[in-house]
């Protein structure tokens, strides 16, 4: 039997947006067992809050009605089928990353990033797990030895030429698949997502270090005050999960 995942969460508005908006999307279940952040990039006004919400609306939809199996895959088609039937509708919608996990049997963690953002495990003994997030422009390879120089090719790019790649290859787009990493988690263990707004500012280390001692409303809050202590303009969104 899994769970129960206790979660807390906090997000605050980047200060970097001219209208203030939120563009960062977070749910849970009622059961605890499904975690997500959707983090919305705006190409138009309020367009990457729409994608967001696309996101958080289908996974509720879907984990309402069938929540078992593949659930993490069939998300990402419906989602990417919903978001692009807007753009071909001329929705001014922007795009949106997504951070993920899907507790199942076992406590076994079925968790991906799409984008920007990060997915830690946080064990009893110190360890940390980190979950690599999925590019952009990782969709186009297949083989790992591809993967490794694409990587080590985008890296060495200057970064307003990196942001420009991104920008135009959003994740919504068919047939991608998801890189799905499996984790074990145990108990008094914490999953912690967070929307770039704090990983762009965060080592996964300062990350779990600030989690430490504290229960997950009030380690989901010191996480995202971190991050902006620590310069953060962007949306900050932070999701703190222990299993208990």
């Amino acid at each position: 039997m899994s769970g129960p995942i206790v979660w807390g969460l906090a997000t605050v508005a980047g200060s970097g947006h001219d209208d203030a908006v939120n563009q960062d999307v977070a749910w849970h279940s009622s059961d605890g067992l499904l975690a997500l952040i959707a983090d919305g990039a705006e190409r138009s006004r309020h367009g990457g809050e729409i994608a967001s919400h696309v996101i958080v609306r289908t996974a509720t939809d879907l984990y309402r009605t069938a929540p078992e199996g593949d659930f993490i895959e069939r998300l990402v088609h419906t989602a990417n089928s919903a978001l692009l039937r807007l753009a071909a509708e001329d929705h001014l919608i922007g795009t949106t990353t997504l951070v993920l996990a899907h507790t199942g049997p076992s406590n076994r963690v079925r968790a991906t990033i799409f984008g920007d953002g990060a997915l830690l495990l946080a064990h009893s003994n110190g360890a940390i797990e980190s979950v690599r997030p999925l590019r952009k422009y990782d969709y186009y390879f297949s083989d790992p030895a591809e993967l490794r120089e694409a990587d080590a090719v985008f890296e060495a790019l200057p970064l307003f030429i990196r942001v420009s790649i991104l920008s135009l290859l959003p994740w919504a787009s068919v047939g991608i698949v998801p890189r799905i990493v499996s984790l074990q988690v145990g108990s008094g263990e914490a999953l912690i997502l967070c929307s770039d707004g704090v990983s762009d500012v965060m080592t996964a280390h300062q990350i779990a270090a600030v989690h430490r001692g504290k229960d997950p409303e009030a380690a989901a809050r010191a996480i995202v005050d971190r991050a902006l202590s620590q310069g953060s303009t962007d949306d900050a969104t932070c999701l703190v999960g222990l299993l208990v």
